[in-house]
């Protein structure tokens, strides 16, 4: 499978969870799903909303209004470091180029993160950037930005990265 395709298959599959998460905790109160209470309180009246007409539809609008927030996150990693390669098997289990320069490749990884200030910070998990020299930041309309991470927490999983840019779109949380 192509690196191209995998990520789109990363960025899909995150797109689908955190629209679900959005629609479970948010999607309710925003499309008017569930309960409402009259605002009679001294007749008490309960009511309940109008349920949608299709599920897609309601989705589907969750979807729309999230994607944007989402991104992809490179991350480039130092490679772990091989010890006792003998000489005859450094050009097989060296540089995978053959020979034994000294040079690895980066190991790569691919995760995602939202965007939560326009002004660019971004939680993602903590795992996705522990020990990444580099990271890199994909928007979904393809603007990449370089990432620095501003704090992590291993212990709970997650990270607050900052790109340079403003102006970006938020997700947005329920009450």
């Amino acid at each position: 499978m192509s690196v191209k395709r995998t990520s789109s298959i990363v960025i899909f599959v995150a797109v689908a969870f955190l629209a679900g998460a959005f629609f479970v905790t948010a999607g309710a109160n925003v499309f008017n799903l569930g309960e409402e209470t009259s605002q009679n309180s001294r007749a008490g009246t309960t009511r309940l909303a109008k349920a949608p007409a299709d599920f897609q539809t309601a989705f589907t609008k969750v979807a729309r209004t999230v994607n944007p927030t989402v991104v992809q996150i490179q991350a480039a990693k130092a490679p772990q470091q091989r010890r006792g390669v003998p000489a005859p098997f450094r050009r097989f289990f060296g540089n995978p180029r053959g020979g034994d320069d000294g040079q690895r490749p980066l190991r790569q990884g691919v995760g995602s993160g939202a965007v939560v200030r326009s002004n660019g910070y971004i939680v993602t998990n903590n795992h996705v950037v522990e020990e990444a020299e580099k990271l890199t930041v994909v928007m979904y309309d393809g603007t990449q930005y370089d990432a620095n991470v501003v704090g992590s927490d291993p212990q709970s999983d997650l990270a607050v990265l900052k790109v340079d840019a403003e102006d970006l779109p938020t997700i947005s949380y329920a009450d």
